[in-house]
């Protein structure tokens, strides 16, 4: 009808507004900009010649995601609404392609780049649900996605820190599964390896302040230990030290690091030897108790 036609209209030049409206921070953005707004319009003429093509409205969303990566702080231009609207592009491509794994994949990250403008609140809670269902579709369509899986297991480890306690144990624990099954995937995913040192990190501290008598802190500090060095040891360029200060995590790894692991530890560097292959070390860490084995800044465009 008429009245639905110009809806659509009225709804897509929004969107090719808040395209148009970014700037970018320096000319490199810029001249990325200009070759999205170019891209946005010409998926939103393949909609507009076929309203149920799923890869213009994929596409369209990725364009959309783009476009808030390139937000200038400083400009009057949303990425909240700028993700909020690819979302809403990538819903509408999985409803007419239920079986699209990309587009599930990329509609998880935009959700939790929105979670994270939010905080700890009850909003950014509902996000990271929302956007921890989406990669647990991914997964359903593509079970061989290691990234998927780290980011699924990223998403709970967020989830855990916004909701109440009771809740947050059994959240841990499938955070725990994911990076496991991520790691069985690709055994030398170094994010992935890095992501489950620091939430077996997060445990040992948490276990430490609520004095639970049947799991032993230092059992999961050694744990993570070995992880974040096997991280470190596969992508020496890749910073762990994100948790960690350069002295604390010297520290850390030196006092939790089994002597059989080998490790030589250098104050600036922090480079590490091992005597056998990390991966080795990493697992042959024992699987008991909760840790029992169960069985994604890149870009959106161009890795999923």
């Amino acid at each position: 009808s008429g009245e639905s036609m110009r809806q659509f209209s009225s709804h897509h030049d929004v969107a090719m507004e808040l395209i148009n409206s970014v700037t970018g921070v320096d000319e490199e953005g810029r001249s990325r900009q200009r070759i999205l707004a170019f891209a946005g319009k010409r998926y939103l003429n393949a909609i507009e010649r076929n309203p149920d093509d799923p890869d213009a409205y994929y596409n369209w969303a990725l364009v959309l995601q783009e476009s808030a990566d390139n937000v200038d702080p400083n400009s009057g231009s949303s990425k909240d609404a700028l993700l909020e609207e690819a979302c809403k592009k990538y819903a509408e491509a999985t409803r007419l392609c239920p079986t699209l794994y990309d587009a599930y994949y990329n509609w998880a990250i935009a959700i939790a780049d929105r979670a994270k403008i939010r905080g700890r609140t009850k909003e950014a809670e509902d996000l990271w649900r929302l956007a921890i269902l989406n990669y647990e579709k991914a997964v359903q369509l593509n079970w061989n996605s290691p990234q998927a899986l780290n980011n699924w297991g990223l998403g709970l480890q967020e989830l855990s820190a916004i909701v109440p306690a009771r809740e947050k144990q059994t959240i841990i624990k499938t955070a725990i599964s994911k990076f496991r099954v991520a790691i069985q995937l690709q055994f030398d995913f170094h994010r992935a390896i890095y992501n489950l040192g620091t939430v077996l990190y997060g445990l040992a501290e948490d276990t430490m302040r609520s004095g639970r008598p049947d799991v032993s802190p230092n059992e999961l500090y050694s744990q993570s230990a070995i992880y974040v060095a096997a991280a470190h040891a596969l992508k020496p360029s890749y910073s762990v030290l994100v948790n960690f200060s350069a002295n604390c995590l010297s520290c850390f790894l030196c006092e939790y690091l089994d002597d059989s692991c080998s490790v030589i530890l250098s104050n600036a560097g922090l480079s590490q030897c091992f005597a056998t292959s990390p991966l080795d070390v990493a697992f042959a860490i024992p699987q008991s108790g909760i840790f029992d084995r169960s069985s994604s800044q890149q870009c959106h465009c161009t890795t999923h």
